[in-house]
C-alpha cells in the first residue's frame, strides 16, 4: 500500500528530542552563538525564522495595545534593531494507507492512518544574548481517514459527464 512521509526538519527525529534540546536553553544566559550550536540556526537548519521586533511585537501584542507583554519581551522590543527572535517550527507527518487493496486500488473505499508530531519554540533574543522563550506543540497527531465512494473509479469521471458547473 502507499504511504507517505512529511518531514520539515532533518535533526530532530522525535518531540522528545527537541524538547530535551530547548529545555538547555536558559534565558539571559544562553548566547546566540550556543542556540546555534544546540541546532537553532536559521542558516544551517531548516524552518528557523529570524524575526525583526515588529515581527516580534505583533507575536506578542497584535493589538498595540502594549499591556500583558512578558517583561524581558517588553525590554527588548524597546531596543528596537537589537532585539529579535528565532522562530522554529518542527513539523513530522505520517501517512499509511491501510485497509483492503483491491478496494483502494479500485477508488472505492481508501483507509489512512496518519500520525505525526509538531513542535514550536520562539527565542526572543537581545544584543546576541537569548533573554526569554516560549514553547508550544503537539507530542502527538493521530487520524484516521475513511473515505468511501460508491462509484469507485466512475466518481472521478463526475465532472467529465456533467461539465464543470456553472454559476452567476
Amino acid at each position: 500500500m502507499p504511504s507517505k512521509k512529511i518531514e520539515r526538519n532533518d535533526q530532530w527525529s522525535s518531540f522528545d528530542s527537541i524538547q530535551q534540546v530547548y529545555d538547555k536553553v536558559t534565558p539571559n544566559k544562553t548566547s546566540v552563538n550556543e542556540l546555534k550550536n544546540m541546532g537553532f540556526d536559521p542558516y544551517a537548519a531548516n524552518n528557523v525564522k529570524i524575526e525583526n521586533y515588529l515581527d516580534t511585537r505583533i507575536r506578542f501584542d497584535p493589538l498595540s495595545t502594549g499591556k500583558n507583554i512578558p517583561a524581558p519581551v517588553a525590554k527588548c522590543l524597546s531596543m528596537f534593531k537589537h532585539c529579535q527572535a528565532y522562530v522554529v517550527n518542527v513539523d513530522y507527518d505520517y501517512e499509511k494507507r491501510i485497509g483492503n487493496v483491491f478496494l483502494d486500488l479500485t477508488s472505492f473505499r481508501r483507509e489512512t492512518m496518519k500520525e505525526g508530531w509538531g513542535f514550536q519554540a520562539v527565542f526572543i533574543i537581545q544584543d546576541e544574548l537569548v533573554v526569554y522563550k516560549l514553547w508550544s506543540g503537539e507530542p502527538k497527531r493521530k487520524a484516521y481517514i475513511d473515505e468511501i465512494r460508491p462509484l469507485g473509479p466512475l466518481q472521478s469521471l463526475d465532472d467529465l459527464i456533467t461539465g464543470a458547473a456553472i454559476s452567476f
